[in-house]
């Protein structure tokens, strides 16, 4: 990126929200004029936001920094107050960072000759207190995206740059002494390497972690990425080596904790490299050890993040913001727990240029915008936290609550009972452009409609398949971030409890063995089982002692022919209330056992346990399909469509009759979307078809936002609407849990993710 893209910002761009951003939460639109905060922002009493900005008269930041005007800007996101003070100063600002009682920022005076802007040969360290503006000239770096900066104390600020004549990290100390700014030249470290984290341990000595031995900031190679560190003592003016990270990282975050450790996350690693990673992976220095030691991984994977306290709970929830993902990653320091505390709609590959998390009627929000899109309007995140740490209000109880925001594409859903929480457990993270990450994030969401922050997945996966046995959760299965079809599935974790929030941890059950292609399915009374390839069903009996479940598996039942998914069918198992058991989907084995002759199935085997026998109903009208087993023993046969016949077809298979028929078409009003005629999710044993009511029909393409639901009921063969979005307002429940009073009257939670899910093979079921 060009060091100056970023200035090319219009600063009278219409940052108003997204209509459904007001109504829903009345927060005060994002200014829509004046510059927006580059580097960190000084948070003052009330959570109002104070920096220094370069201002212009039409509005538009210019590339020649004679032309903008610096002041001193506020804002509160709360209230929407903003006010300006000239500061009597030209130029452009570079980056900055709070200090007690002011502010210190880097500020560049370019000026432009006919045609082209010219370099400075200096850039300037101004120092913002009240009694006024100390500077210093330094040298023009080399790198804009090398310098870092961090205070040491109240009047000492380290600044860490690549020398432009040999490549290599120095720096500088800044001191503030009355109303000027001396300047102290630090010594060079022997290295050229970019990408690294530098932290305070304390008021004399930073640490530099990490980094890239080429150019990028990320790891092409095993050998690009460093795991070295190194503590300046300014005292002393010399470097020394530290203690080896335990995994090579780039583009990783470092935050000191109140112990004095330092928390490192993310980035690039040899592992999650350039082109597939990011890393979760997260470690922590020990002072007293001096040493690393690994730490749970965060939810989902970020680079170029920064590190700050949430408002409020300073020393106990760093938030882990204006990084690549559109997930916002937090850590409990009590309990060294990562959760999810937010969601945007998607990531950025270059990371976040802003990030201001504020309060507003007990409840926290987050404002984040982008570096590489700065035209785009800033996205709003509603935040969740653990309720023992900080308590929020529940929700009003009106149909359309937003309960969550997440990116909800590839997750699991686990629906509320009584007494448990709706569990979201795996899914993808968004990364910036179509660039998707496996996250590890589980959150829960109680029947009230209350939030529930949960510990992080050992294993990102997507589409796992989630368990209650009693309070406690199993996942098993789901995809890894770089499994094939042939790939073993990742291990099983196990929960011991929802009810103790982020006191309790995952534990990854390596002893319970299951084959990736196996079918782990619930039965009564919260036994499970699974059906292998051979078609033998086994029971999988948990015995839980201090917390650490023991699982006995047995043969149970055996089909009368062998069953395996497909490519485009999968294999559905229901035990129902009366003991029957239903299997269909999938590929069925020929008569004659050939290991190799599978063909797509056509019928369901139901096996009645008062005759201890199977039986097999007549052949479905076509081949294959998505299978969903209702809990009365119906089963619908959902075939998608493509482009050529955007359309799904409904086959169903009715218990009482053992009869097959074909569906009717959707309730008149409903339109597919985009072309396309996939848009359709399984829920609690029913099928969902999302689309849009919109007359005459609006605009085509991926991204039409729905604005309804039908549901089909095998009892009659109709769809049936059940859910209605006349205002068109789908983007605020899009990348939540919408709890909805339906047309019929009932309240239902559902994934709203799903409803507006989008994928190029015109599915959106499992």
């Amino acid at each position: 990126m060009p060091r100056r893209s970023r200035y090319a910002v219009r600063l009278a761009l219409a940052l108003l929200l997204l209509p459904w951003v007001a109504q829903a939460a009345d927060i005060p639109p994002f200014p829509s004029a004046g510059a927006l905060p580059l580097g960190t922002p000084r948070q003052l009493a009330g959570g109002k936001l104070q920096w220094v900005a370069a201002e212009s008269t039409d509005n538009i930041i210019s590339l020649c920094a004679e032309d903008n005007q610096l002041a001193l800007r506020s804002w509160d996101p709360a209230t929407g107050a903003t006010s300006v003070q000239p500061l009597g100063f030209r130029g452009t600002v570079e980056d900055q960072i709070p200090v007690v009682g002011g502010t210190v920022f880097l500020w560049d005076q370019s000026n432009c000759g006919a045609k082209h802007w010219v370099t400075a040969d200096t850039w300037t360290i101004g120092w913002l207190t009240p009694q006024g503006l100390g500077s210093v000239v330094i040298p023009t770096p080399d790198d804009v995206r090398t310098i870092r900066m961090v205070a040491l104390s109240d009047d000492t600020v380290f600044i860490l740059e690549r020398s432009p004549k040999r490549g290599r990290l120095g720096g500088y100390l800044a001191r503030l002494k009355g109303s000027q700014v001396a300047l102290e030249p630090m010594p060079e470290l022997p290295v050229a390497h970019s990408g690294y984290a530098l932290v305070a341990l304390d008021d004399h000595r930073v640490m530099l972690l990490g980094g890239s031995s080429s150019i990028d900031y990320g790891c092409y190679g095993v050998h690009d990425c460093l795991a070295s560190t190194h503590i300046l003592d300014v005292r002393s003016k010399s470097w020394s080596n530290g203690p080896d990270l335990l995994q090579p990282r780039a583009g990783g975050a470092a935050f000191r904790l109140p112990d004095g450790s330092v928390l490192v996350a993310g980035g690039w690693t040899p592992t999650d490299r350039l082109g597939v990673g990011p890393s979760r992976s997260a470690e922590r220095w020990d002072p007293g050890r001096n040493a690393f030691e690994a730490l749970p991984p965060m939810p989902a994977a970020t680079a170029f993040a920064k590190g700050s306290w949430l408002p409020g709970y300073e020393g106990r929830i760093v938030l882990f913001g204006r990084g690549i993902s559109a997930h916002l990653p937090a850590f409990d320091v009590a309990t060294r727990t990562w959760f999810d505390a937010g969601a945007w709609e998607r990531g950025d590959q270059l990371g976040a240029s802003g990030f201001f998390p504020f309060q507003l009627e007990g409840r926290f929000y987050a404002w984040h915008w982008h570096l590489s899109s700065p035209d785009d309007p800033p996205g709003l995140a509603s935040l969740r936290f653990p309720g023992d740490i900080v308590p929020l209000p529940k929700r009003d109880g009106n149909a359309g609550t937003i309960a969550t925001n997440r990116e909800m594409s590839e997750t699991a859903f686990l629906p509320p009972t009584q007494k448990q929480p709706a569990l979201l457990v795996g899914g993808t993270a968004n990364t910036g452009g179509n660039y998707f990450v496996y996250a590890g994030t589980v959150e829960g969401v109680t029947p009230s409609g209350d939030l529930l922050a949960l510990p992080t997945l050992h294993d990102a996966r997507s589409r796992p398949r989630v368990f209650r046995i009693g309070e406690s959760v199993l996942v098993v299965g789901g995809k890894l971030p770089t499994a094939g079809r042939d790939a073993p599935s990742p291990p099983a974790e196990w929960l011991s409890s929802t009810r103790r929030g982020l006191h309790v941890q995952w534990q990854v059950l390596s002893e319970l063995k299951l084959d990736a292609d196996d079918i782990v399915g619930q039965g009564r009374d919260g036994r499970l089982f699974v059906l292998g390839q051979g078609g033998d069903i086994d029971q999988l009996l948990v015995q839980v002692k201090n917390d650490v479940p023991h699982f006995t598996r047995h043969r149970w039942l055996h089909l009368k022919r062998a069953r395996r998914n497909g490519t485009y069918t999968n294999i559905r198992v229901r035990e129902l209330a009366d003991g029957q058991v239903v299997v269909a989907g999938g590929e069925v084995q020929g008569k004659g056992g050939n290991a190799d002759d599978f063909a797509l199935a056509q019928t369901v085997e139901i096996y009645t346990p008062a005759t201890h026998r199977w039986t097999e109903s007549a052949p479905s009208p076509t081949p294959g399909g998505w299978p969903v087993i209702g809990e009365d023993g119906s089963v619908i046969e959902v075939h998608v469509g493509d482009q050529n016949h955007p359309r799904i077809r409904i086959e169903y298979f009715n218990p009482s009759s053992h009869r097959w028929a074909v569906g009717a078409g959707p309730q008149p009003g409903f339109r597919f979307p985009g072309g396309f005629g996939g848009w359709w999710f399984e829920l609690q044993g029913s099928v969902y078809l999302t689309g849009d009511t919109d007359e005459p029909p609006g605009p085509k393409g991926l991204y039409v936002h729905p604005r309804g639901l039908q549901r089909f009921d095998p009892a009659t063969g109709q769809w049936s609407w059940f859910w209605r979005d006349p205002q068109g307002q789908f983007i605020q429940h899009y990348q939540g849990l919408l709890i909805s009073r339906t047309v019929g009257g009932e309240e239902q939670m559902f994934p709203a993710g799903e409803v507006g899910c989008v994928l190029s093979d015109s599915t959106c079921a499992p």
